[in-house]
């Protein structure tokens, strides 16, 4: 896994924090905290790993599964999955699965709305660009990488690298090399006439719009050209560039992410994980295909936290402790199996935290017998009659709690599942 680490990229640029804009304190509290979502596309089967659901009639799982337990922690495996246990082994005490949460839909479009928005609204913003959208001074606040992105008032806080690394292209000027026609960007003296020119013209609008939209939008784009500015500076000492290769480890590919997040750029981060040879985790036929599915995730997770605990922080700790990682999907499998082997999808599905913020070492809600949701008290995480049903609302007001922000806010009457919190 290649690196860089924040001392060493100052030392490329010849820039100190200040002149970087980064505020090395930040992290100390909930508003620096950080994410890192990991988005399974596809469907996950629960039952593999989170969901003890061994000899239920009416659950199918592996003959071979096992409840497995390091510390206080517990979840489904089997003898030849080394790395799931390695991991859960090595990281468990920080980890936080969450079991039961309702998706409330069974295609994969909508699946992955809900499970990132809390419903199905068109006009919505995900969890990560609320978080990384309500903060300010962050230069690329919620880094796509790969995977879904829904947005809606804080489309601007989004930056994707593209599948092909277009924003490093873009940074670097290399992607006028890409073009069958010959191409030349404007140089230096015609740049700054032009920012200059942007500028002005930026100020005359908001000066004269009155308030509302127009000076949000004002405001969006003087940030934008405020953030172009400080990448151009970093381009050369920060790869921005994304290997396309479907044989790369998502390991691998975090890595301008995890760059990003040590120092201090990002709030947020997102890259997809296809599992297996990137074929995908909607295991229609052929369920097994799910175990060696999280065995690569598992070990592709713990190449990431053992990155993260060595990095420093904007904050000056390890940047695992000032880094929530979130591992999901869309959606879950049916308990049963189809006529071709597998397993059709299903509204209940699960989750995994770890790191900054996570109360670890623990499952949270379950399943009944039926695979579905039971009801839970929020306070203590444990299964109770009076408790509430856990949907991916509960998840996302979860994650803002993480972030120092009022989930009423944005989620009115969704109460965060405080037995995630530390």
């Amino acid at each position: 896994m290649r690196r860089l680490t924040r001392r060493r990229a100052l030392q490329l640029l010849g820039l100190g924090p200040v002149a970087l804009g980064l505020r090395t304190a930040r992290a100390a509290g909930e508003d620096g905290r950080m994410f890192l979502f990991v988005f399974v596309d596809g469907g996950w089967d629960p039952t593999f790993v989170f969901a003890d659901l061994l000899d239920v009639d009416g659950v199918d799982t592996e003959a071979d599964a096992r409840v497995e337990t390091s510390g206080s922690l517990s979840w489904v495996g089997t003898e030849a999955r080394t790395a799931t246990r390695a991991f859960f082994e090595s990281w468990g005490d920080r980890c936080c699965i969450l079991n039961g949460l309702e998706v409330r839909s069974i295609t994969h479009e909508a699946c992955r709305r809900i499970v990132l928005t809390g419903g199905s609204e068109a006009a919505a913003d995900d969890w990560p660009a609320i978080l990384a959208g309500t903060a300010s001074g962050w230069t690329l606040p919620d880094l796509v990488l790969s995977g879904p992105a829904f947005t809606s008032r804080y489309s601007s806080s989004v930056v994707r690298i593209g599948p092909d690394g277009q924003l490093g292209k873009l940074l670097s000027g290399e992607v006028f090399g890409d073009s069958d026609v010959t191409l030349r960007g404007p140089g230096d003296a015609v740049q700054a006439l032009t920012d200059t020119l942007m500028r002005q013209r930026l100020d005359a609008f908001e000066a004269t719009a009155g308030a509302g939209r127009p000076v949000r939008v004002a405001g969006d784009l003087q940030r934008a050209l405020d953030q172009l500015e400080m990448m151009r500076s970093l381009e050369g000492g920060l790869e921005l560039g994304l290997d396309s290769t479907s044989l790369v480890s998502v390991a691998d590919r975090v890595v301008p992410a995890l760059d990003c997040l040590e120092l201090g750029l990002s709030r947020c981060a997102v890259v997809e994980h296809r599992g297996q040879f990137d074929v995908g985790w909607d295991s229609h036929a052929d369920i097994g295909q799910q175990s060696d599915h999280y065995e690569v995730l598992f070990d592709d997770l713990d190449a990431i936290l053992a990155e993260l605990a060595v990095r420093t922080g904007p904050g000056g700790g390890a940047l695992l402790d000032e880094v929530t990682v979130v591992v999901l999907s869309e959606m879950g499998r049916a308990p049963i199996v189809n006529s071709r082997g597998g397993k059709d999808h299903w509204t209940f599905t699960s989750a995994l935290l770890v790191g900054s913020g996570v109360a670890g070492g623990q499952v949270v809600g379950g399943f009944d017998d039926r695979l579905l949701g039971v009801p839970i008290d929020l306070e203590t995480g444990a299964p109770s009659d009076d408790g509430v049903a856990l949907t991916s609302a509960n998840l996302g007001a979860t994650l803002l709690a993480l972030g120092g922000i009022d989930p009423e806010g944005h989620l009115p009457g969704v109460d965060p599942i405080v037995a995630c919190l530390s």
